[in-house]
């Protein structure tokens, strides 16, 4: 009951018109993951590739500050104003390098940004370290400004961590516009599959294919020993074949099988790191088979 609560802080409870912005914007970015990853176009206009990553971090950033207060403890009711002010400066900053996505590729803004885009580029850094600090915890915060800022001294170091360091203005230009920093491989990841599996996730559970996995599992082996456990692998190797995805095995899977292992007496954390475990296995799996026809884990 205590994880629960504490979970529950975590979160705000949003009403009336802010609870709509939310609504509206999630659609949005969902909106254009589809156009972008269905290669749609309107007049002849499609996103870039960098320009679709800068725009969904415009929409989803600002909605860290409006659902996660500063501090659990604070008022899951009420908004400050400085929250509000946060997601308007995220949203523009990122906002402003998707207009200019082309000039950051063509330019080279990685390496001699206007003035303008680096104030910007800076402003987008901080939030998006502050967003993680919401989500992720201090530790994960500051894990990630150790080696966002190891450029600054990475001159200094000893042996093998030595390297060749920069500038502060060169580090922001390279994290804020840079093809391998906030706009690399996560985020390409998120918005060309994770997306895309998540909603069909939801689909797949809404039509009641989550629940037959679930139900052929139990058939079969939830009255061996350590069915519950048993039935989590299978259940989850089999929503892997369809989804590939990791995470969408977790939610679907998971929010099933979690609760009947730690109700079979399996502690907590033992039954979560059995789904964790086995969609993993199943997700990666069959993305690694679907995608590259060979996986080697």
């Amino acid at each position: 009951m205590a994880d629960i609560q504490n979970e529950i802080k975590k979160h705000r409870s949003l009403r009336g018109p802010i609870r709509w912005l939310f609504v509206i914007f999630s659609a949005v970015g969902i909106g254009s993951a589809i156009f972008y990853n269905f290669y749609c176009s309107i007049f002849g206009w499609t996103f870039s590739y960098t320009g679709y990553k800068f725009f969904l971090l415009a929409i989803f950033i600002p909605l860290v500050f409006i659902a996660f207060p500063e501090k659990r403890e604070s008022s899951r009711d009420n908004i400050p104003w400085y929250d509000f002010v946060l997601a308007a400066i995220s949203f523009i900053s990122a906002i402003f390098l998707f207009i200019h996505s082309i000039d950051i590729q063509v330019m080279g803004w990685e390496y001699r940004a206007p003035l303008l885009a680096r104030i910007l580029a800076l402003f987008l850094l901080v939030l998006i370290l502050e967003s993680a600090r919401r989500t992720g915890g201090l530790i994960f915060c500051l894990v990630c400004i150790f080696f966002a800022c190891y450029p600054l001294f990475a001159s200094y170091m000893p042996a093998f961590l030595n390297g060749k360091g920069l500038s502060f203005w060169r580090m922001v230009n390279y994290h804020g516009m840079g093809p391998e920093s906030i706009i690399g491989i996560p985020l390409t990841v998120v918005g060309t599959l994770l997306i895309g599996f998540m909603i069909f996730a939801v689909a797949l559970q809404h039509t009641g294919a989550g629940t037959f996995f679930i139900d052929l599992s139990q058939s079969l082996l939830g009255t061996t020993r350590g069915g519950a456990a048993k039935v989590s692998i299978f259940s989850s190797g089999l929503f892997g074949m369809i989804s590939g995805s990791v995470i969408s095995n977790v939610l679907t899977t998971g929010s099933f099988t979690i609760p009947a292992m730690k109700k079979s007496g399996y502690p907590p954390h033992f039954a979560g790191a059995v789904e964790a475990c086995a969609s993993t296995g199943g997700g990666t799996d069959a993305t690694c088979n679907g995608s590259y026809g060979i996986c080697h884990g």
